[in-house]
């Protein structure tokens, strides 16, 4: 994802209902998130599917990451071969 540009990509809750498709179109072509504000306060980030979806996937991951390192503190570890039993491998 690409780092937001703030003099471009900041836009009123207006701007959005006048111009929804003019705004995904941007958020589109340039791969950067967009946000909206309200009364001068951010309020929601409009941001193209995929690179949601990248982010999720990324966030998954991490807290699987983190999931396992917990286990490995509480020693609660099995070996290579237990493993494999496991998944029947």
């Amino acid at each position: 994802m690409q780092r937001i540009k703030f003099s471009e990509d900041i836009k009123p809750i207006s701007d959005l209902r006048a111009k929804g498709a003019e705004i995904i179109n941007q958020v589109k072509t340039t791969k950067r998130p967009i946000l909206i504000t309200q009364r001068g306060r951010g309020v929601a980030v409009l941001l193209e599917v995929s690179e949601f979806e990248k982010q999720q996937e990324k966030i998954a991951f991490m807290e699987a990451i983190v999931k396992g390192m917990e286990a490995a503190e509480k020693g609660e570890l099995i070996s290579h071969a237990e493993a494999m039993k496991k998944l029947g491998l």
